[in-house]
């Protein structure tokens, strides 16, 4: 069962505003901007989540309202959340190292890479000069990790271009309608019997995110872009030379890397377009 965020809940498959939640996501965006700190003004408006969640939240595009999900707060509100949210973190020096709130700002791909063998979150590290990535648990687990390679970030950034020219958009296929569960009086508790039938419901988004890729695909720019990218991919599985590729809509998609593909990013945070070089193979799993 996918996540849904706060401030909304799911009616006959769709995604609808909670009015109390929904609110206090706005009261909430509001407190931050007024100068309190994301647990205080989570405090003041009765949102009780960790201090990781909050910091989600406010960087959640869904609450712009995405087709799916409906808009919660304005543009101009989320964007001066953003700008405030750098502030503090420059003002703090979170901003220059491995621990930055904002990695995709360093790359587009932090938080998007895990091993296949052991789950583990692919890192970035500086490898004579140039970006490349490897499991972070390599080291404590080096007999699991043997045959995985340091792969150069230009490899993923090739891998997707191909991926994008090679996927066939007629195979792209909304999943099959899911039936709606039954729900049986399981509690007299109205607040608990809601709570059981809440966790009983699963989105069935796939037809309506299966529409979004095909056009996000039939627009990819004709070079990498990793805002593009992300717009694009759920989730990287490294599986030895291979990555395969989530998109947004639960598929598959399997493409090699290449692990000597040149990397001329010297400097941190650039996250630029790269030219694109055909070749490659893999699948994609529709």
């Amino acid at each position: 069962m996918r996540h849904i965020p706060y401030g909304y809940r799911i009616e006959n498959g769709q995604a609808v505003l909670d009015a109390d939640e929904a609110q206090r996501v706005r009261a909430f965006f509001d407190a931050y901007l007024d100068g309190a700190s994301q647990q205080e003004a989570a405090r003041q408006n009765g949102i009780h989540r960790a201090q990781a969640t909050l910091g989600k939240m406010l960087r959640d595009r869904k609450y712009l309202g995405d087709g799916f999900y409906p808009p919660v707060i304005s543009q101009e509100t989320f964007d001066r959340a953003q700008e405030e949210r750098k502030r503090r973190e420059r003002s703090l020096g979170r901003d220059k190292n491995f621990f930055a709130q904002d990695k995709e700002n360093i790359s587009p791909f932090w938080g998007l890479v895990f091993c296949e063998k052991c789950g583990g979150a692919y890192r970035r590290y500086a490898d004579g000069g140039r970006n490349r990535w490897n499991c972070s648990r390599r080291a404590k687990r080096r007999v699991l990790h043997k045959d995985c390679p340091m792969i150069p970030e230009a490899a993923f950034e090739k891998a997707f271009m191909e991926l994008m020219r090679s996927i066939d958009l007629t195979a792209l296929q909304d999943g099959p309608k899911k039936d709606a569960p039954v729900i049986e009086p399981k509690y007299d508790d109205p607040f608990r019997q809601a709570e059981y039938a809440y966790s009983l419901i699963e989105i069935d988004d796939c037809a309506y995110l299966t529409r979004k890729l095909k056009k996000l695909i039939a627009e990819a720019p004709p070079v990498f872009d990793g805002e593009y990218m992300k717009s694009v991919v759920r989730r990287i599985t490294v599986c030895g030379g291979k990555a395969e590729f989530e998109l947004i809509n639960g598929k598959i998609c399997g493409k090699e890397l290449s692990l000597d593909a040149a990397d001329g990013k010297k400097r941190v945070g650039h996250t630029g377009a790269k030219k694109y070089a055909p070749g490659g193979g893999g699948q994609c799993q529709a």
